[in-house]
């Protein structure tokens, strides 16, 4: 008999059988789901469970709500109308007695997030604007004092150290900043840095040498935009970052090397300068960006060759084009400064 039982029990169950529970649409609610969703959402008690039954019913009259969810009905109606007007239950049209439905669910999540959200996103501006007013206040407490005892040459090997290095640069220029920008990068392709546009919106003159072959990325149309200046030269012989003609970030790539480019971040003045006026002379003998079909920048030479973004100096991406390969065999015009004072002393 228990065995009849059991197989008739399993014949109910049907292929779905070991699967976790269904919760009945009728019976209370759970009371750890409610005191969840009002909790998360911030809704009123008798708004958050009158909301999950008709998510659990699917359509309902008031006698029936009133029943699933232990709310009077004397205040059912002022319930109801409330989720009416925030876009989550509906009344439907039909004869007889009141029946109310839920929205789609996909609306409800949505209206549900709005409000929480927003505030979430005002106390974040908030918090943005008080932060940066006792950085403010802070710097003008305490101005940096000299430190003579750091060493002008720092030698890193991490693309993680590069980027520190380069966001810190970029965070600490005050007048204009000057770059070489050529594989290898250290981000991904459509990365835009916010440490950059946060730089150019505090007015730093910045102007980008970028070799020819590259491939475009999309994110230096938005550095463009915030009005970043870029021409292209046929040929950089490194990586190079200058801010305000006091440091220097060089990545010195060498083929033959295994794992990340050498790095060097050189904090004096006179080395930076040096290579603040080479960048000068390269930048008088390169060309300019002229807007592409495809809407990022082409060069006026070539306008099948590509370009990239001035991401940070250093990292793994790398993808030349067919004919900038073949440029560069023939246009290596470009100089160094060693090799500009033996020209001339001939």
């Amino acid at each position: 008999m228990r065995s009849d039982r059991r197989r008739a029990e399993d014949g109910q169950k049907g292929p779905g059988a070991g699967a976790l529970p269904v919760e009945p649409r009728n019976g209370p609610l759970p009371a750890d789901l409610v005191e969840l969703v009002q909790d998360h959402f911030r809704l009123p008690l008798y708004e958050t469970r009158l909301l999950l039954a008709l998510m659990r019913a699917g359509s309902a009259t008031t006698r029936e709500l009133a029943s699933l969810t232990g709310v009077p009905r004397t205040a059912m109606y002022q319930v109801l109308e409330g989720l009416h007007s925030k876009g989550l239950a509906e009344r439907l049209a039909q004869d007889g007695p009141a029946v109310w439905a839920p929205a789609e669910r996909e609306d409800i999540f949505l209206r549900l997030d709005a409000e929480p959200r927003a505030e979430l996103e005002q106390r974040l501006r908030r918090y943005d604007d008080e932060s940066g007013r006792i950085r403010d206040l802070l710097v003008e407490a305490f101005p940096p004092a000299p430190d003579v005892t750091r060493p002008h040459i720092h030698v890193l090997h991490r693309a993680v150290h590069v980027k520190q290095a380069y966001d810190r640069i970029v965070r600490d220029a005050r007048e204009d900043l000057v770059m070489f920008t050529r594989p290898p990068y250290a981000t991904r392709a459509g990365y835009v840095n916010p440490a950059v546009l946060d730089m150019l919106r505090r007015g730093v003159k910045t102007r980008v040498l970028y070799q020819e072959g590259d491939d475009d990325d999309p994110s230096f149309v938005t550095y463009r935009k915030h009005g970043v200046e870029a021409r292209v030269a046929a040929h950089l012989p490194v990586k190079l970052v200058v801010a305000d003609g006091r440091v220097a970030l060089v990545v010195l790539t060498d083929p033959s090397e295994v794992g990340y480019p050498t790095t060097m971040l050189i904090d004096h003045h006179g080395y930076a300068s040096v290579h603040a006026r080479y960048f000068e002379d390269l930048w008088g003998a390169s060309h300019p960006f002229t807007p592409g079909s495809n809407g990022a920048d082409a060069t006026q030479a070539n306008p099948d060759t590509r370009t990239s973004t001035p991401a940070t100096p250093g990292g793994s991406r790398r993808s030349v084009s067919t004919a900038a390969k073949g440029a560069r065999r023939v246009q290596q015009t470009a100089t160094t400064p060693a090799q500009s004072r033996h020209r001339r002393s001939r």
